[in-house]
């Protein structure tokens, strides 16, 4: 991974087509963590592509577009027909933090007694003027609304999960 200024943003990607991969591509060399997320049913069109010859590939990771676009990536394929990869998927969450504090990378998150996760950014946010993160919960903790606790310096500082993304600039 790239050092810079996106270092420690983790972006989950759920694009097929050139202007996705592309924008997240540049993400990836500004320092961000990108995980590329697939299914089989439906993989990114890049992978059948050729910049030369237009020919097919033995297998989906041989096309140079494919491996261009998706440099400085981590990829997972999931079956997401399934409600076990849609609920993988979907357990990155926002948070807005209701305490004193801001919530960083790796510190750890609870549900009450028990560990539910971590986050993986966090700062202060000028737009919405209190501190927001992002998460990784465990299964049954990422709904909206539902309150955990971030461990910030030794202390349990409340966060509420919200939808993301954070904002929407009016139309």
């Amino acid at each position: 991974m790239n050092k810079g200024p996106l270092t420690g943003i983790r972006v989950t990607e759920f694009t097929s087509a050139w202007a996705g991969p592309y924008a997240t591509c540049l993400l990836g060399f500004l320092g961000a963590e990108i995980v590329k997320v697939e299914s089989r049913k439906r993989l990114d069109h890049a992978r059948n592509l050729s910049f030369s010859t237009g020919s097919r590939f033995a297998g989906p990771n041989e096309s140079s577009v494919f491996n261009n676009l998706n440099l400085n990536k981590k990829s997972v394929t999931l079956n997401l027909s399934k409600p076990k990869a849609i609920e993988i998927a979907k357990r990155l969450v926002g948070l807005r933090v209701t305490g004193r504090g801001i919530a960083r990378h790796g510190y750890p998150l609870d549900a009450g007694e028990r560990r539910t996760g971590g986050v993986t950014s966090g700062t202060q946010s000028p737009t919405l003027g209190y501190p927001i993160a992002m998460a990784y919960v465990a299964p049954g903790d990422g709904e909206p609304g539902t309150m955990l606790d971030v461990e910030i310096r030794d202390q349990r500082i409340g966060a509420e999960v919200v939808p993301l993304p954070f904002y929407r600039r009016a139309r």
